[in-house]
């Protein structure tokens, strides 16, 4: 009887400290941080499917940024989709502006992922006129979970359908926080232009082509902490 009072006492004492914690917002398991550090090689599985040539490319881009590489993880990966990151990661490593602002920023280090699948988005505010309608994007939210966006504005045909204008990439935050962009760039996918695009057309069901969206996104919080993520995925717009 004694030994069973025991236990229903430390099974009580757990459920409360549980509990306690949870009142106060303490997470009782270790966060998953998928970025390495900045100067940390990438991890030793990744030379079971890359060659050494790339490992050794990656090693140099592991340097100046933290890299999320769960990238190599997907299913159905191939030699060329390998490539593809690591001709990104090299074009980003001859970018000597780029770099120099990375080494200039200051605060935490400039997070980096990338991902092939584009992400299909529909504007999340409409304002109509005489002459069309405004169309707003949040084209890119991912930082460390803060309130911090890359909104695209454009302007809309007259009909709203066929095609957006007027293109402009800002920083948005609902709560204020400081959040500045450099070096955005808006192209059509596999395109080579150093000019984001002027225009993007919709097809007869309301979808874009695939575009490329990069750029650096800093973000200050309530403590003066700077974060910063390089931009670098695809999306496809929706008319609506």
């Amino acid at each position: 009887m004694r030994k069973s009072k025991c236990l229903l006492w430390s099974v009580l004492m757990t459920f409360l400290f549980v509990m306690v914690n949870a009142i106060h917002g303490q997470n009782l398991i270790t966060d998953y941080a998928p970025h390495t550090k900045v100067g940390q090689e990438p991890p030793l599985w990744l030379k079971n499917k890359v060659t050494p040539v790339q490992y050794d490319s990656l090693v140099a881009f592991s340097k100046f940024f933290a890299v999320n590489y769960n990238y190599f993880k997907q299913r159905n990966l191939t030699q060329k989709d390998i490539q593809v990151f690591v001709n990104r990661t090299g074009q980003l490593l001859k970018d000597k502006e780029l770099l120099q602002q990375i080494r200039q920023k200051g605060g935490e280090a400039c997070k980096y992922s990338m991902d092939l699948r584009p992400e299909t988005l529909h504007p999340f505010a409409v304002s109509a006129d005489k002459d069309g309608a405004g169309r707003k994007y949040i084209i890119y939210s991912e930082i460390d979970g803060y309130d911090a966006h890359a909104m695209l504005t454009a302007k809309a045909s007259a009909d709203g359908s066929t095609s957006l204008s007027n293109l402009n990439v800002v920083p948005y935050s609902l709560s204020g926080l400081k959040v500045e962009l450099s070096n955005m760039l808006i192209h059509e996918a596999g395109s080579k232009s150093a000019e984001s695009a002027q225009q993007i057309g919709f097809d007869d069901k309301g979808r874009s082509k695939v575009y490329e969206v990069s750029g650096l996104l800093k973000v200050e919080d309530a403590m003066g902490n700077v974060h910063t993520q390089l931009i670098d995925k695809t999306i496809r717009l929706m008319a609506e």
